[in-house]
Parts: structure tokens; sequence; C-alpha cells
């Protein structure tokens, strides 16, 4: 799985995985044009994703341990936000770096490219 990735990766920097903070990757938004939408939604449904309509109206690619939100676009877009699973909670504020927001909500952050 991911989290077992991550902790060899923690590992191999000489970091010590319970001090890590980032738990797991569960969710990536993405806006894609029409053509990249349904190949893309095409190889994942293909990989055992299945999709449904999202309540924010995007298509919701449900698949073991990841949901990806595609919304429509009218260029490619791409990757737009990524939902983190933390190891411990965080209370901070916001921070924006360039074009890059990162929330924290307890256990949970959200890192969102801002265009």
């Amino acid at each position: 799985a991911r989290s077992a990735v991550l902790a060899r990766y923690a590992q191999a920097l000489g970091q010590d995985p319970a001090k890590t903070l980032l738990g797991d990757v569960f969710a990536l938004h993405l806006a894609l044009d029409e053509a990249q939408r349904t190949r893309f939604a095409g190889v994942m449904t293909a990989m055992g994703f299945e999709s449904r309509a999202s309540v924010d109206g995007s298509e919701l690619l449900d698949g073991p341990g990841l949901r990806l939100f595609v919304s429509a676009s009218p260029s490619a877009g791409g990757l737009t936000r990524c939902e983190l699973a933390l190891a411990r909670e965080v209370q901070r504020e916001p921070l924006t770096l360039g074009q890059v927001r990162l929330r924290f909500d307890g256990a949970r952050a959200e890192l969102e490219l801002v265009r």
C-alpha cells in the first residue's frame, strides 16, 4: 500500500517513521477536458474503479484506497487538489506558497493548486 511505501521512503531518508506526519493520500481532484475525462475514466474503470456522479457535479472514480474526482475543464488542467491523511492532528492556519495552498483540519490536510 501507499502508506508502506511512504514509511520505507522516510526510513531511507533516515527519518523515524513514528515522527512522520504524512499518513496517506486518499483523494485526488483533477480538471480534464472531455477527451481526457473519457480516456481517464475508461482506464480507471478497467482497473476496478467505480464511476458515479459526485455531490459537487464532478465524476467520482472510487477505487481501493483512493477516490478520484474529475471535473470538466475547457483545457487540460490536470491535478487541482490532493487530500491527505495525517499521522497526527495538526492545528495551524492555512499556508499559501505561491500557487499552492495547504489547509489543515485535524488529522487531514488539503493541498490545493490555485490557478
